[in-house]
């Protein structure tokens, strides 16, 4: 409240919105009916779910099924904020030379191939108990490690068409982030069988729904929101725009990585 009081608006005067209901179904009617957008939203969304999936199922998979000690889990949580801090930095430093679209492009596949193995390694697992926990860990870090690629280049992606309206299309996405993937938390937390399959699964579907829509559906988009070079993006007078996005998502995942350095460290010493 404080802020909306006190802080200036910085939107510029002409793309400012009246906080109308109407209004504000309409702009969410116009980010759906575009592909485009929907589609670096379902990427960012799923990928994001594949995320909680992990949060959701891993403490009791690796301390219930696997015996890892409670201060020992705290150590492969904290390892794998360290991957994505790694992304983070990663992506900070190459998004402005090679562009947003072309990191997303390659980023998908990453998960999009460890995920699934990961899936059928959990039903191995669970039918034979035969693979044990390290290479599930193998899997599992690439995964964790793109969602700082993944995450703020589909937003920088699915935001530079909307200046008009970035918050909304911004809200839009966080509430897609959050709702699918509280959905596959749930899921994974109410599937969970003392086995790793659920999670593995979950993780592997959530993977493959973020891959198909940069995969098949933008990658055939122009940069008119129809459909055929839309990822055409890097050294173009687009770039520094794409950037500060990028930077922005940044900032905000390397704060989340601070946040979950310290959670270890807690639990870790619990």
């Amino acid at each position: 409240m404080l802020a909306y009081i006190r802080l200036p608006e910085t939107l510029r005067p002409e793309y400012r919105q009246p906080l109308i209901l109407k209004s504000v179904l309409q702009r969410f009617g116009e980010l759906f009916r575009h592909k485009a957008f929907m589609g670096y939203a379902f990427t960012g969304s799923f990928q994001f779910a594949a995320l909680l999936s992990f949060l959701s199922g891993s403490p009791f998979v690796f301390i219930e099924r696997y015996g890892v000690a409670p201060r020992d889990y705290g150590l492969i949580f904290g390892g794998m904020i360290v991957f994505m801090t790694i992304g983070s930095l990663l992506n900070a430093k190459f998004a402005p030379v090679f562009g947003a679209g072309k990191i997303l492009r390659y980023a998908v596949i990453v998960p999009a191939i460890a995920g699934p193995t990961a899936m059928v390694m959990g039903w191995i697992e669970a039918r034979y108990g035969s693979i044990g926990m390290w290479p599930f860990l193998l899997c599992f870090a690439p995964q964790i490690a793109t969602i700082s690629l993944i995450g703020p280049n589909s937003m920088a992606m699915a935001l530079q068409r909307y200046p008009h309206m970035a918050g909304t299309a911004s809200s839009l996405m966080g509430v897609m982030q959050f709702g699918i993937g509280a959905l596959f938390g749930a899921v994974v937390g109410q599937a969970l069988d003392g086995t790793i399959a659920p999670m593995t699964t979950a993780m592997g579907v959530a993977v493959s729904c973020a891959w198909f829509p940069t995969g098949c559906w933008c990658r055939a988009g122009r940069v008119d929101g129809s459909w055929s070079g839309y990822f055409r993006h890097g050294r173009t007078s687009e770039r520094p725009k794409l950037a500060d996005t990028v930077r922005r998502e940044f900032r905000i995942a390397a704060a989340f990585a601070v946040d979950g350095i310290a959670i270890s460290l807690k639990i870790t010493q619990s």
